[in-house]
């Protein structure tokens, strides 16, 4: 879609960017069962659906991962909460990456669909 849209109008403004890269998140959100992303310049609580369709036998390798960055509060509505560290909030970019980052590593929890 980029590609398409430099080839008809020239440069993409960048904050026109920065709608289709949120538009791409909500894309891979939706996919990991993600119910909701609430994100500060602190924080970011990522809500799961409760019947996610995941393997939560990796839920602790994934919190391993990030050391102190994450953590999984489960309950009737189970969410990751990830605190962002100051290089992931200098600028836009960083942070979009950062979320996206987080986002694909909860897609790859997903059960396979037969």
């Amino acid at each position: 879609m980029t590609d398409e849209l430099v080839d008809r109008f020239g440069d993409i403004p960048k904050s026109a960017m920065n709608l289709m890269r949120i538009a791409y998140i909500k894309s891979k959100a939706h996919q990991a069962y993600i119910l909701e992303i609430k994100a500060s310049r602190k924080d970011m609580r990522i809500k799961m659906y409760p019947k996610a369709n995941i393997d939560t036998a990796g839920i602790p390798e994934l919190i391993r991962s990030k050391g102190s960055k994450m953590r999984f509060t489960n309950g009737e509505i189970p969410y990751f909460t990830y605190y962002f560290d100051k290089d992931d909030i200098k600028n836009t970019d960083s942070y979009i990456a950062s979320i996206t980052g987080v986002v694909d590593e909860i897609l790859l929890l997903k059960k396979e669909e037969h």
